[in-house]
């Protein structure tokens, strides 16, 4: 997520959290959740 500098918000971080848990990829939401600020 904090790819080229860009800096997300808190809504972007659980949007793409909830994205990658609905395929299953709940290694790939956990790493997400340990970005959020």
């Amino acid at each position: 997520m904090k790819l080229d500098d860009i800096q997300s918000s808190i809504p972007i971080y659980l949007s793409a959290i909830k994205a990658v848990s609905q395929i299953g990829d709940y290694s790939k939401a956990q790493s997400i959740a340990k970005q959020i600020p």
